[in-house]
């Protein structure tokens, strides 16, 4: 917090807060304050900072905390469990954040808590320990931010999204309709017509299943299934077996970009355009899970590059937007694309 740092007059009979010595940006340095004047740092800072018991209770809150989370005076919350300042249903984020904070982590979570004023309101919220001249944890400071704004507009952006792909599912029906209106009568193009439904109906489903806001890990043997079985053909099947792992909603977005922009290649110069066979397997390394797509076709890889081609570039970037990597080996007759991801802590 700035007010730590802020040359602050300290009130009668308390100790002027002596800095610590710097350490190295990558260590988690828990500030060490003197008790009797931890109330008197946070009210000077700017953002809404309350003080904890060691038992999650409020010790205090700063007078800037009062007025934005609509609190008429401290003494109405002080003594108050922390969670019942919150809504229910975030009370099971509430009360897993301060049991990771007590274990000393630097516990950060963005959650909800409407008011009279504002019903739509948002904070990022962070939990540091307060320790002793000891090194010894004697409160914790909750200081929350207002990402009202940024969520709005996140929310917005992911209501786009939905319509968008919304409009998306209805058109892979209209385009199953006119194949399937085109093919009736004639035999020979019926077999054809209803290969080409399932696909689009396949895409659909996908497009449903792994394009919404949430944050749960989706099972690898879930999702890539899903993502390849129509682009399979009779001359070059795809096989997606041995997938361990999960993914969460971010990674699962790339895997289906990349996946769906392997295939379309594969469809217009690789296997799939003649005969071949593709794998996709999975393997989970401990901190680290990776999908393999291994394409072998018939005929020799003319290029591995092509002017004014976008997908290696709109790949790459998407994966490394999840801290992912891409890595294409190209082979005489395909390639093997891994794409690996740094296993998340589930928050």
């Amino acid at each position: 917090m700035s007010a730590l740092v802020d040359r602050i007059a300290p009130p009668p009979a308390t100790k002027v807060i002596v800095p610590q010595s710097r350490r190295e940006l990558h260590e988690y340095n828990p500030p060490a304050v003197p008790d009797a004047t931890i109330e008197d740092v946070i009210e000077h800072d700017a953002e809404c900072v309350t003080t904890l018991t060691l038992d999650g209770r409020v010790r205090g809150i700063n007078r800037v905390g009062c007025r934005l989370m609509e609190f008429a005076d401290p003494a109405e919350v002080s003594g108050r469990a922390w969670r019942d300042l919150w809504p229910v249903e975030a009370r099971m984020t509430i009360d897993d954040a301060f049991r990771r904070a007590v274990a000393g982590e630097a516990v950060r979570f963005d959650l909800a808590r409407p008011s009279p004023a504002m019903p739509d309101r948002w904070w990022e919220t962070t939990i540091t320990s307060i320790e002793d001249g000891r090194g010894q944890p004697v409160a914790f400071i909750a200081a929350s931010r207002d990402i009202t704004d940024r969520m709005q507009a996140l929310q917005a952006m992911q209501a786009v999204v939905e319509e968008m792909q919304h409009r998306l599912k209805n058109t892979y029906a209209v385009a199953s309709g006119m194949v399937s209106a085109f093919a009736r009568g004639a035999p020979e193009r019926e077999a054809f017509a209803e290969e080409m439904a399932s696909r689009l109906a396949a895409l659909g489903t996908a497009q449903q299943l792994y394009h919404r806001e949430d944050r749960e890990r989706r099972p690898i043997a879930q999702l890539v299934p899903t993502l390849v079985a129509s682009f399979a053909t009779p001359a070059c099947p795809i096989v997606a077996r041995h997938l361990p792992g999960t993914l969460d909603h971010g990674q699962a977005d790339a895997v289906a970009l990349v996946l769906g922009e392997l295939a379309v290649n594969s469809t217009k110069h690789g296997a799939l355009s003649g005969m071949g066979a593709i794998n996709v397997t999975s393997e989970d390394r401990g901190g680290r899970v990776e999908i393999r797509w291994s394409e072998r076709g018939s005929r020799r890889v003319a290029a591995t590059v092509r002017d004014g081609g976008q997908g290696m570039t709109l790949m790459r970037r998407i994966v490394a937007a999840r801290r992912g990597s891409l890595d294409m080996q190209w082979k005489a007759y395909g390639l093997t694309a891994i794409i690996g991801f740094p296993k998340a802590s589930i928050r």
